[in-house]
């Protein structure tokens, strides 16, 4: 669910050069089709800003020019690029 989409995220922002902070990573298990040192773990509890804090992903761009993420699902594939 959110710890795959977030390891994916991880994973596209990492490999477009651009800074990512995930404090915490996915390695209690598997994500499916995401490389291991890409996993990250997520968590949002209404009543614990703390953790949350400390459970969420951060991607920004560091590079010269704006970049578009755009995602693409077709044919049951989901492809995601970085575009500048």
């Amino acid at each position: 669910g959110v710890c795959h989409f977030a390891s994916l995220m991880t994973w596209v922002g990492r490999d477009a050069g651009l800074r990512v902070e995930a404090r915490v990573r996915h390695d209690f298990a598997n994500v499916p089709d995401i490389p291991r040192e890409h996993g990250t773990s997520i968590y949002a509890d209404p009543g614990e800003s703390l953790n949350e804090q400390n459970q969420n992903l951060y991607i920004e761009n560091t590079l010269d020019e704006p970049v578009r993420i755009v995602f693409n699902y077709e044919n049951s594939i989901l492809t995601v690029a970085v575009y500048k």
